[in-house]
């Protein structure tokens, strides 16, 4: 079984995979890798310190995929703040 890291490994292999398809808009694992290192090289030069909490207030989609992988990439715990979704059943 591959994990998420295997995953982006042998990216040149996967270039035209579509992992994400969203509302007319496709992601492969090549494009979500660049995304994912250029966000996780802003997090390190922000200043943020390797253990420092972020906080993901993103709806679903791309964006939030790329965060999500992009914080640990930069050596930072994830705090999901995901309050723009609905979920059944869920108290009010």
């Amino acid at each position: 079984m591959e994990t998420l890291a295997d995953l982006f490994i042998h990216t040149d292999n996967r270039q035209s995979a579509v992992i994400l398809p969203e509302e007319g808009t496709e992601i492969g694992y090549g494009p979500l890798a660049d995304q994912v290192d250029r966000l996780a090289g802003c997090l390190r030069q922000s200043g943020l310190h390797p253990g420092q909490v972020v906080a993901l207030a993103l709806p679903n989609g791309i964006e939030h995929l790329v965060a999500f992988l992009a914080a640990p990439s930069a050596r930072l715990l994830r705090a999901l703040m995901n309050a723009f979704n609905e979920y059944p059943g869920a108290a009010p």
